[in-house]
């Protein structure tokens, strides 16, 4: 198969012989020597696409990534894509990182080429639950060498998370991915305020102040590396009373930290940045060094919730922080006011819940609201406050379909539902919001990655809704029996009525792959 790289394109899949596309007429080969095949992911800028490179006697995959819309057309937008170019060329001589294939400007937008690397993230990973400490220290033992080899450079990534490293199949090393928001240190800049950029759970406190500094990739490793030990999200490991990390709360039982490894991620993700290991080298030799006791951190000023306003030149950030369900009326300082509809009480789960799912939501969710401490991010700018107050008042019809509209939205308004070649094409912040709220407000039993941890736990898509109790794939996707109710099936909902088109059937695989690549 082959596909257009037309972002209007209404229908995108060709044959793999096809020089033109059948839908618009566009030719399919980029440059006369890549073919897309399959788009893989959106980043805040553009697509990203599985490829061919037709030049080489064996046609290795490659990766395409194209700057689309209002981006194109946006200086500030290209000279970020074009940075990661440069970027690419200099840093891809490592042997972890990705090697830069081409730059082609065509039909008024640009793309990029690069090796395609093979593996999971380490999103996949961590989908068998907590790490072991000892594989935590070999992943630190890793990767520290790359970020001192970009840190060396010049370059800081900026964007140090799970789904950025790949584990690469023929080695079993991990690779660093997407440097499309990397910096470039300027000796005069230290002192400078840039650009906020980063993933809201892994961000270092200085990156929302425009200061990105090569100690805040070292931040970002040690937040990823609690996420590793614990399973558990960012957000939840920090206690906003005492403005501390708590990450030894929400260890597995009977598991310790050798007191080496403790002091290095404790001091890796102490706020002050001048109480962090200056290098990555730093870091990598304090886990041959004897433990020594982390720095006291001097007291802060209460967390931020709201990053300052973004700039121009990155994609439209629309953050809130999540109420607590509850059974009160929210008050005129909560982010309704005082007219709306009291929450109503959350019922009990009736059903015992599986172990893997206590291991994804500990009992501290419940009894620590994530009101205190979460951040929902849309980087396709949508509003997702109507979500969140149905889901808060339990109106659990209302939100499903408020999420497909959402869903719809992000692709084009005029869409009523979301085809499956398309999911790649949706925001992963955006579908990561979504399944925050739906998480929260149903006490850990509806959401996306839910249905998504299930899917690749059932042998087919039959199984799967046999699991969450759907009608299998016989049946339409808008089937009157689903159960809009809190004690429905884990999994249950939202329901799959944002679906369409031809091979829906596959949207719950295709959306698993997307989310946990």
């Amino acid at each position: 198969m082959s596909y257009c790289l037309n972002s209007r394109c209404t229908a995108p899949e060709n044959d793999d012989h096809a020089a033109n596309c059948a839908a618009c007429g566009r030719p399919l080969r980029l440059g006369d020597r890549y073919l897309p095949q399959s788009p893989i992911g959106r980043g805040g800028f553009g697509y990203t696409f599985l490829a061919k490179d037709l030049t080489q006697p064996d046609r290795p995959p490659c990766v395409i990534k194209q700057l689309v819309g209002s981006f194109a057309q946006d200086p500030k937008a290209r000279r970020l894509f074009t940075s990661e170019a440069r970027l690419l060329a200099d840093l891809g001589s490592h042997p972890q990182i990705p090697q830069f294939l081409d730059f082609v400007e065509a039909d008024q937008t640009i793309y990029l080429m690069q090796e395609w690397i093979e593996g999971p993230t380490l999103n996949r990973e961590a989908l068998g639950g907590p790490w072991s400490a000892s594989k935590v220290e070999a992943l630190l033992r890793d990767v520290l060498p790359i970020l001192q080899f970009v840190h060396d450079r010049g370059v800081v990534h900026r964007d140090i998370k799970p789904s950025n490293f790949i584990r690469r199949l023929s080695d079993q090393r991990m690779v660093l991915i997407d440097f499309g928001i990397a910096k470039v240190i300027d000796p005069y800049w230290w002192d400078k305020t840039g650009t906020v950029i980063g993933s809201p759970e892994y961000i270092a406190p200085e990156q929302l102040a425009g200061k990105a500094l090569p100690a805040s990739d070292l931040y970002s490793l040690g937040v990823t590396c609690l996420r590793l030990l614990t399973g558990v999200s960012p957000f939840m490991l920090r206690d906003s009373t005492s403005d501390a990390w708590v990450w030894r709360d929400f260890l597995p039982p009977r598991v310790t930290i050798p007191p080496r490894l403790g002091t290095v991620l404790d001091r890796a993700v102490t706020r002050a940045t001048g109480q962090r290991y200056a290098t990555a080298a730093d870091m990598l030799a304090a886990l041959d060094r004897s433990p020594q006791p982390a720095p006291t951190p001097e007291k802060q000023r209460a967390r931020v919730d709201r990053p300052a306003a973004s700039p121009n030149d990155q994609p439209t950030i629309t953050t809130f922080p999540l109420r607590r369900p509850s059974n009160e009326v929210p008050t005129q300082t909560g982010l309704g006011s005082s007219n709306q509809p009291p929450f109503r009480p959350l019922p009990s789960l009736s059903a015992p819940q599986p172990p893997w799912l206590n291991r994804l939501l500990p009992s501290r969710l419940i009894k620590t609201p994530l009101c205190d401490r979460g951040v929902v991010v849309s980087v396709a700018g949508l509003d997702y406050h109507p979500l969140e107050r149905l889901l808060a008042t339990g109106e659990w019809q209302q939100a499903d379909e408020l999420t497909r509209q959402l869903l719809c939205q992000q692709l084009d308004g005029r869409r009523r539902f979301v085809q499956v070649g398309d999911i790649p094409r949706l925001s992963r912040p955006d579908l990561l919001a979504i399944d925050l709220l739906w998480m929260h407000y149903s006490h850990g039993r509806f959401g996306l990655m839910i249905q998504s941890r299930l899917i690749l736990q059932s042998r087919d898509y039959n199984q799967f809704c046999q699991t969450v109790g759907w009608p299998g794939s016989r049946s339409d996707t808008r089937d009157e029996t689903f159960q809009f109710r809190a004690d429905a099936p884990i999994g249950h909902l939202p329901s799959r009525n944002w679906v369409g088109g031809p091979r829906w059937w596959n949207h719950a695989q295709t959306l698993a792959d997307y989310l946990i690549r």
